[in-house]
């Protein structure tokens, strides 16, 4: 496997790709590090995954920005050309290459982080990439919005110019945390601290919940066009992944349910 070695925690730089939420890292680190995450999430949603390869060709490149441990890596790697994975969890890319060193698919798949400089050199040895993932919530864990602003224009800026696709689902705030929402009132934004408690493990996250204009806003202040915006799924994250039954239900009902219903949202979006 071609691998850009992880570094270590990164130094923060303010309103940057830099700009790392080290808590957030350590707390990715926990969740990964115990197996809480895999556990929970022990496979892809395969409408996501089809939504991701609808925008590839035979042989193309992915990024998958904030790959995890490889819920979505793995089974990209089977179908793409070439994969690139990112993560500011150094646990969490352990694991990614642990499963990968298992997989056969090493040699299609680069794994970097965490330091974004990393990410920045790879995208520089292997070229424009033909879609940037980032999956179930990744971008609603950056926890400023200028943050979150410069991750998508990084992005944007690692696509082909031709055909490069932005595919990034969210949580719909009609939806999620709907008590933290009440309790957190001083978040009016959208912006909210959830906790999951795992045994004696507990997991604190910042997290970004969407509404359908509020999504397209971000997208579009970072200099996208929005191309789509449609329900990510029905039923829970947890519940499609652990059940295939539901799962394949699931599948069908999100094709006629509107965005708004969705338990998240993903969206399609393209440079300017």
């Amino acid at each position: 496997m071609r691998n850009a070695q992880p570094t270590g925690p990164p130094k923060k730089e303010k309103g940057s790709l830099s700009d790392v939420n080290l808590e957030t890292a350590r707390q990715y680190d926990l969740y990964f590090g115990a197996g809480h995450y895999d556990r929970r999430y022990p496979r892809p949603n395969t409408a996501v995954l089809n939504a991701v390869l609808a925008h590839m060709s035979a042989g193309g490149s992915v990024l998958d920005y904030g790959c995890g441990s490889g819920r979505y890596l793995l089974p990209l790697a089977e179908f793409c050309g070439s994969v690139i994975g990112y993560d500011i969890s150094d646990t969490a890319l352990r694991g990614a290459q642990a499963r990968l060193a298992m997989s056969g698919l090493a040699e299609k798949v680069v794994l970097t982080g965490p330091d974004p400089a990393l990410l920045d050199a790879v995208i520089a040895e292997a070229g424009p990439v033909d879609v940037a993932a980032c999956l179930f919530g990744v971008l609603s864990h950056i926890e400023t919005a200028m943050a979150r602003r410069d991750v998508l224009q990084r992005l944007s800026a690692m696509l082909h110019p031709d055909h490069g696709r932005i595919v990034v689902s969210v949580p719909n705030r009609r939806r999620r945390f709907r008590g933290e929402q009440r309790a957190q009132r001083r978040c009016e934004g959208g912006e909210i601290r959830y906790a999951r408690s795992f045994g004696r493990d507990r997991v604190q996250l910042p997290y970004m919940l969407y509404d359908s204009a509020s999504l397209a806003r971000e997208l579009e202040m970072a200099g996208l066009v929005v191309e789509s915006i449609r329900a990510e799924s029905v039923f829970s994250e947890k519940s499609i992944t652990n059940n295939r039954w539901i799962g394949a239900l699931d599948a069908v009902l999100r094709r006629t349910c509107p965005a708004k219903f969705g338990y998240g949202m993903i969206a399609v979006a393209r440079p300017a």
